[in-house]
């Protein structure tokens, strides 16, 4: 009995964690750039003997199976690209990573709303500089500004450098951080040849449509579980009064 009152007090836990993750997608529908975060799940007993070698996996047995929350992973997929009528606006049309200097250090980011700061410079919304191949940040003196698909910046037809843009052999081992930029801590970017669109800006991945039919499914996955929890508290009460009684 115990057994059955495990699993479907783990899948209200899993639902939950579900219902948090899709939230944190929705809300993120309209952030430019965006990347939508995935939970899978797994058999906690498989997870456990993968997670065991030699004599020790045989010991665990499969008495206990119920289901795990999987570290969560990103979805890269692209988002839906849509013009724009500022020539400060970029997308990458394919792979790669905008490389921009913050006050906390290096960052990479597939969000192209850039703006002129104070000074000039092209920024993102949280204040970090676009940068060149050269390691410098792109600053606008005026006149026509342009980026061609390659990613060189024209400023009144004189080229002035190549933006950075940049991928990583293992994209989910980027560390987020709290602006949802990314950290490429320990690992070595590659420069690749990007297909920069400006006057674009490449939205969200997040399927608004989808992430709300996965909510109402969780939502009812959790509303069962909880019955069934119920259930076997009103089964386990009857049990304890049928032992009182002799």
């Amino acid at each position: 009995m115990l057994r059955g009152l495990y699993q479907a007090t783990a899948a209200m836990a899993i639902a939950k964690a579900k219902q948090e993750n899709i939230s944190g997608n929705i809300a993120n529908v309209e952030t430019v750039g965006f990347k939508r975060q995935v939970l899978s799940e797994e058999v906690f007993s498989q997870a456990m003997l993968l997670a065991q070698v030699g004599p020790l996996a045989n010991a665990l047995g499969s008495s206990t199976a119920r289901p795990a929350i999987s570290e969560p992973r990103l979805d890269w997929g692209l988002g839906h690209v849509t013009a724009s009528d500022s020539p400060f606006h970029l997308a990458l049309g394919g792979g790669g990573f905008f490389a921009i200097m913050t006050a906390d250090g290096l960052r990479y980011t597939r969000a192209g709303d850039f703006r002129l700061d104070a000074e000039g410079y092209l920024a993102d919304a949280f204040g970090g500089r676009l940068l060149l191949n050269d390691g410098q940040p792109l600053r606008f003196t005026g006149g026509n500004f342009r980026v061609d698909t390659s990613g060189e910046v024209f400023q009144d037809d004189v080229s002035v450098g190549i933006l950075q843009v940049v991928d990583f052999a293992d994209r989910n081992a980027l560390l987020k951080d709290r602006q949802g930029q990314f950290m490429a801590t320990g690992l070595t970017p590659t420069a690749v040849l990007p297909e920069v669109k400006q006057f674009h800006l490449e939205l969200s991945n997040v399927d608004l449509a989808k992430e709300i039919m996965e909510m109402l499914l969780v939502t009812r996955v959790f509303q069962s579980a909880q019955r069934i929890v119920a259930t076997y508290d009103q089964l386990m009460e009857r049990a304890r009064d049928i032992g009182s009684a002799r």
